[in-house]
């Protein structure tokens, strides 16, 4: 899929890269699938938890979670009812 998302969108990526000076987007792209639910990334600043969602037909589905020092948000599709999804939001920050 990013291999199909790049060629997509070269012409764009290319003209910002020449007209803009911006720095090749490609090598900078580290592309870790998932499949199922967990830690995805942890550094100083942000912790991001992915749960796997229903969300019919597309499997696998995930929500996410981004939490800081000061805020923790939670982001999903559509998707049916989910107690992972409900987990995951536990204490998370008001819209």
């Amino acid at each position: 899929m990013t291999k199909l998302f790049f060629e997509m969108n070269a012409y764009d990526i290319n003209t910002r890269i020449t007209d803009e000076s911006r720095l090749p987007l490609i090598p900078r792209v580290h592309v870790n699938e998932l499949t199922q639910g967990g830690l995805v990334m942890q550094d100083k600043n942000v912790k991001v938890t992915a749960a796997l969602v229903h969300h019919p037909p597309v499997v696998p589905a995930f929500g996410y979670r981004c939490d800081t020092a000061d805020r923790s948000i939670v982001i999903s599709g559509d998707t049916t009812p989910s107690d992972n999804l409900i987990q995951l939001a536990q204490g998370a920050d008001p819209a």
